[in-house]
């Protein structure tokens, strides 16, 4: 778990002018309350919350980010309220904590891909600050760590749920570890006689993995030392859930496997990066088609780096990422990496700029505000400014255009239930028909068989469904009138 000091320490490294004291606070309201013996799927140990601040701050964030991880549930388990929140932590940190117990209400049930991209994308719109789905994604990887004491029932529901919501928006922000770690820990769970199997093979491996690994990483220092270059060389065997998607992939034994390990090149100059190419390629015979130059076509997350696999000693095939420190940084920490290390993103791709646009206000707001006291003030970013993204009381997601009523809803739910539309409640509380819904709204349709459609709400429905229908039921109508015979 860590110990507070520990956690303090990490914080002190990257953030020496943090209020440490508040994390010792925070510590102390995550103390008050254990849960029963017998854990749920809300039921979060003092070592559950330490565990997702440790992982925040492994991720570099500040203390503010730090403490609310350490309070992430304190609302929701009614260890305290949001009034004493800020009063003694400030605003910050009490809009963080209750924007992430909000989050909490959201179950994703279904499994079904595009609802399940619905969901990531409500996640991100709900949220506001991508500081509050970053420690999201934390408490659910100190979720992860700690299934094993829950049941197997609950063991599988958190790491279906996982595998579907966070491990997609883990790599969406660019946070490739945190996904690799969820990916493991999945197959851990939902396949663990094909992980047992897998790791006590590796297992039996791993003097003469740590060997090879040993020699390659001599021989490349070696030669790149010949020509001056400063990089760094690390290697590792790869992920258990890496190797078992290869060997289903490609239908192999793992005998069979022959790119097992994979080695990574740091250098300081994009131009170093392709001088360590052609070094590789010269001393090994490159694998062909296995070559991908992401540092000229960026993914989508801004992720770059020169991908490579060379046949190595022993006739292995050997997989190489080259990239230099800023790539790494980005690899390492994701788009949240601009926020934290930049003083300004307008490098990024358009594109990405488009989809994260909030994210340069946040970082323009980081700088007016300081200590960010004032942050929940200027909150209202929003990522996707066209859409809304709301529920039905069963928690299914459902996506509109802004402006969408309830009107809206309930067409888009049936066709029927839009004609009988009577009133709707939305978050338990009635609203009128033109309300336009916002994001996480929990909506409730009430309807009569009396009732009937008409030309007004034409005016209310924003979605071409809506107004569609409306327009079909009014033209029948008006048909079947003059179709009746004259008396």
């Amino acid at each position: 778990m860590g110990t507070l000091t520990e956690l303090v320490n990490k914080v002190k490294t990257n953030h020496p002018e943090s209020k440490f004291y508040l994390i010792e606070n925070a510590y102390r309201y995550a103390s008050r309350s254990e849960p029963n013996a017998t854990q749920s799927f809300n039921s979060i140990t003092l070592e559950h919350r330490v565990g997702a601040a440790n992982i925040i701050a492994d991720m570099r964030l500040d203390a503010a980010c730090v403490c609310s991880a350490l309070l992430h549930d304190v609302i929701e388990d009614h260890i305290v309220s949001v009034t004493e929140l800020e009063q003694e932590f400030g605003e910050t940190i009490a809009f963080l904590v209750e924007a992430i117990s909000r989050l909490d209400q959201y179950h994703f049930t279904s499994h079904e891909e595009r609802e399940a991209e619905s969901f990531r994308k409500m996640i991100l719109a709900t949220a506001k600050d991508i500081r509050v789905v970053l420690i999201k994604i934390a408490e659910r990887l100190a979720t992860m760590r700690m299934l094993k004491t829950l049941s197997a029932d609950i063991q599988k529901a958190i790491t279906l749920e996982t595998m579907d919501i966070y491990a997609p928006l883990a790599e969406r922000l660019g946070l490739q570890w945190l996904k690799g770690e969820f990916e493991d820990l999945s197959f851990r769970y939902l396949e663990p006689q094909a992980f047992n199997e897998l790791d006590l093979l590796v297992n039996a491996l791993a003097d003469d993995t740590e060997r090879y690994l040993k020699d390659m990483i001599e021989t490349i220092n070696k030669s790149l030392t010949e020509y001056e270059l400063e990089t760094e060389v690390t290697g590792r065997c790869k992920r258990l859930s890496s190797l078992h998607q290869e060997m289903i992939r490609c239908g192999l034994t793992f005998n069979q496997v022959q790119d097992f390990v994979a080695f990574r090149i740091i250098t300081e100059k994009v131009a170093d990066c392709y001088t360590v190419l052609e070094i590789i390629h010269s001393q090994w015979t490159p694998v062909p088609g296995r070559f991908k130059d992401f540092i000229k076509k960026p993914k989508s997350n801004k992720y770059q780096s020169l991908h490579t696999t060379v046949v190595g000693p022993g006739e292995l095939e050997v997989e190489l990422q080259i990239r230099t420190r800023e790539m790494h940084k980005i690899a390492e920490y994701g788009i949240a990496a601009h926020w934290l290390y930049k003083e300004h993103i307008s490098d990024l791709d358009p594109k990405l700029v488009a989809s994260f646009a909030w994210l340069r206000q946040l970082a323009d707001l980081q700088k007016e505000v300081g200590d960010l006291e004032e942050f929940n003030k200027h909150h209202q970013l929003d990522p996707f400014p066209d859409d809304v993204y709301v529920l039905t009381p069963s928690g299914n997601v459902m996506n509109f255009p802004r402006g969408a009523t309830p009107l809206d809803f309930a067409y888009a739910i049936q066709t029927d239930l839009g004609h009988r539309f009577t009133s709707a409640r939305v978050n338990a509380t009635q609203v009128p028909i033109d309300y336009e819904l916002q994001n996480g709204d929990v909506v409730e349709i009430y309807s009569e068989n009396s009732n009937q459609a008409n030309a007004r709400w034409l005016e209310i429905v924003v979605t071409k469904t809506a107004r569609s229908e409306i327009n079909a039921y009014l033209c029948s109508k008006q048909d079947s009138v003059q179709q009746e015979p004259t008396k």
